[in-house]
């Protein structure tokens, strides 16, 4: 008995499915079913001149620049850095002092030196030369074994001033 129902219901479903199938397509066959009815409101463009027509189109365009922005202006206005101030964006290890980082690591006898530096958050750091280190503009200068040397440079008497600090491996 209950197979004879899902048998029935199954049934009923194809022929509802087979019956939406084919009313689609029927539409679908009929070009006068879905094409929309012709327009009225055309232009007949076969009385007026070719010149008339390009009249408007070749009227010399005017730009008036009062309160419009210059589009030729620079977006930015490029103002010297002060000389001794950071410029950019800071990098991680430039944001504590020399005096609060220390040497935990270092590889020295390879073609690229290397050195881990922890900061306060006890947080490890891979460097090589050149990388920028503490707030006084510096900068890794040398590794060696057991030490890197930072070069700081701050103004000083309207001058800048040129140090070097020395990281020593922390054991």
């Amino acid at each position: 008995m209950l197979r004879n129902k899902s048998i029935q219901q199954a049934f009923l479903a194809m022929t509802l499915i087979a019956l939406t199938l084919g009313a689609g397509l029927a539409s679908a066959q009929d070009p006068a079913a879905t094409s929309p009815p012709p327009a009225t409101d055309a232009v007949d463009m076969t009385g007026i001149s070719e010149e008339l027509f390009l009249q408007g189109l070749m009227d010399p365009f005017e730009y008036d620049p009062r309160g419009r922005k210059d589009p030729f202006a620079q977006p930015l206005v490029d103002r010297p850095v002060e000389q001794g101030s950071n410029h950019g964006p800071l990098l991680p290890l430039q944001r504590f002092a020399l005096e609060q980082l220390q040497l935990v690591g270092i590889i020295w006898d390879v073609k690229r030196p290397r050195a881990m530096i922890q900061d306060p958050q006890r947080k490890i750091h891979i460097v090589g030369p050149n990388t920028k280190v503490g707030t006084k503009n510096g900068y890794i200068a040398v590794i060696r074994e057991g030490e890197i040397v930072v070069v700081e440079t701050i103004p000083q008497d309207g001058k800048l001033v040129s140090s070097a600090q020395i990281l020593r491996l922390v054991r």
